[in-house]
């Protein structure tokens, strides 16, 4: 069935031009979930480094354990460690829908199938998950901030308002 979009008549460079634009998606998805896996990581350490410092009821004669704070703050990286997870989950389903976008392409081609409706559906599926990712990564820098700000504000310039 010739639907006209996808159809190349059997010239394979054709069909794979038309796949190179998902494929430079998949590859900037693989950049996202880089980051976003790198800031996991950084903030899974200082939980540990927190509630290290909450198991220790005292802390020293030098640095005093503010548990209050250090609870208060376990409460904030919990929430940004949730947003994490849920935007490496979209940007994780983002890679797979555009793999499954790609294979489409050729399936569509190769088996003169009409698949330009679900070429479709996963294309704009695959960057609502990557919005979705974006947008979460974005909240959780947001809540990083916030943290930070009122980090600075008690610790180091009481005096900041």
């Amino acid at each position: 069935m010739d639907n006209g979009l996808f159809s190349f008549g059997g010239n394979i460079g054709s069909l794979v031009q038309m796949a190179i634009a998902p494929a430079f998606l998949f590859v900037a998805l693989g950049s996202v979930l880089r980051v976003l896996n790198n800031r996991l990581t950084r903030l899974t350490n200082r939980l540990r480094s927190l509630e290290e410092k909450l198991a220790q009821p005292r802390g020293t004669e030098d640095a005093p354990v503010d548990q209050e704070f250090i609870k208060q703050e376990l409460l904030d990286l919990y929430g940004s460690r949730r947003a994490l997870y849920r935007a490496i989950t979209l940007a994780a389903a983002a890679a797979l829908l555009t793999c499954l976008l790609i294979l489409t392409i050729f399936v569509d081609d190769l088996l003169d199938i009409d698949l330009v409706q679900t070429t479709a559906l996963l294309f704009v599926t695959s960057i609502a998950c990557l919005v979705g990712s974006l947008l979460l990564f974005l909240r959780e820098i947001v809540l990083s901030s916030r943290r930070l700000y009122i980090v600075i504000r008690r610790r180091i310039a009481p005096s900041i308002p």
